[in-house]
C-alpha cells in the first residue's frame, strides 16, 4: 500500500466498490501520487 496516508484510509472504500472480475475500471485524476491503479498491482480484487 502507498505511503501516503489519504490512499490508505480511502483503499477499503475503493476496493469495496470494485465491479467483480472481470471488469474494466478507469482511474482519472491520480495525480502525483499515482492513484490506486498502481496500488492494486494489477491483480484486482
Amino acid at each position: 500500500m502507498s505511503a501516503e496516508p489519504w490512499l490508505a484510509a480511502m483503499w477499503p472504500f475503493v476496493l469495496a466498490n470494485l465491479p467483480p472480475a472481470p471488469a474494466r475500471i478507469l482511474e482519472i485524476g491520480c495525480g502525483p501520487a499515482g492513484g490506486f491503479v498502481p496500488d492494486d498491482g494489477g491483480g484486482g480484487p
